[in-house]
């Protein structure tokens, strides 16, 4: 599956795997997973789960309907 969370700077990213907060600022995957996630456009979030998060939310897993 894909998660989407927002860093602490309010860039939103969409992850392969489940993110951890990482160094208070960030989320990150596994050092062996690096690479596998995208920054997207402000909004795309809302978007695709029809609200907004923030860095005080947990990622939010994106499911296949």
């Amino acid at each position: 599956m894909a998660y989407v969370a927002v860093d602490r700077d309010g860039t939103e990213f969409i992850y392969s795997h489940l993110p951890e907060r990482w160094n208070g600022v960030c989320w990150s995957v596994p050092e062996y997973l690096f690479g596998h996630e995208i920054s997207l456009p402000p909004g795309t979030i809302r978007k695709l789960i029809g609200r907004d998060l923030t860095w005080d939310d947990d990622p939010v897993e994106l499911k296949r309907t």
